[in-house]
């Protein structure tokens, strides 16, 4: 209620949001895009890592996959945009 009285977005919902533009700059740098798509690939769902960390944000917001998200990635402004949409 806090939250709602003040217009502020919860801490959870910021890191949220931290994460998802941070994949974004990791998928713009060469080298470690190809690292992300490997693991991406390769980690199972038990893994801790930080691929699994991205993958289970991408789901929870129903935004798209790591692997869509190689193959066309979006302008850094819409994605924080569309980020910021899917995390109430």
């Amino acid at each position: 209620a806090l939250h709602i009285l003040s217009g502020q977005i919860p801490i959870s919902n910021q890191l949220d949001i931290k994460i998802l533009t941070f994949l974004l700059r990791l998928l713009e740098s060469n080298p470690s895009r190809e690292i992300i798509l490997r693991q991406y690939s390769l980690k199972k769902r038990s893994s801790k890592s930080l691929v699994q960390t991205f993958k289970s944000k991408l789901h929870e917001y129903n935004l798209p996959s790591i692997y869509d998200l190689y193959q066309d990635p979006p302008s850094k402004t819409s994605w924080k945009k569309t980020v910021k949409l899917a995390v109430p």
